[in-house]
């Protein structure tokens, strides 16, 4: 079959094979796995604020797209017509491509930008001190 043919990848049932299925869900599930570790990590070990948010903004990505996946090989497994057509995986793939490329202008964007900001509002701030009683 021809990859580039609308009757490839809009196929009633795509066949795969149990290796191809095994690897779907090895792989799905280690997304779903290392979101949750970096989340957990991201608890414990990091103190800066923003650094925080891009690590809970990558586990979002790793478990939904890992939850996503799955859903995907156990529909494809039980092979159900159109919600295991081949063209939901490159769907999966242009939505993990761009919520990855968000978090990275996040990160190289907005991130320093706010720094800037709150480093800018610090220094107005610590003259704007209430008089203290004595």
């Amino acid at each position: 079959m021809d990859m580039f043919s609308f009757s490839w990848w809009f196929g009633t049932i795509p066949l795969y094979t149990g290796q191809t299925l095994r690897l779907f869900f090895l792989v799905f599930l280690t997304m779903i796995i290392l979101g949750s570790i970096v989340r957990m990590v991201s608890k414990r070990r990091l103190a800066d604020r923003f650094q925080i948010e891009v690590a809970k903004r990558s586990a979002s990505l790793l478990v939904v797209s890992g939850i996503l996946g799955l859903w995907y090989w156990f529909v494809a497994s039980q092979q159900i017509p159109f919600l295991s057509a081949r063209f939901w995986l490159p769907l999966l793939a242009i939505l993990f491509i761009w919520w990855a490329v968000r978090i990275v202008r996040y990160a190289r964007v907005t991130v320093p930008a706010e720094r800037e900001r709150l480093q800018k509002t610090k220094e107005v701030d610590k003259y704007m001190q209430p008089k203290r009683k004595n």
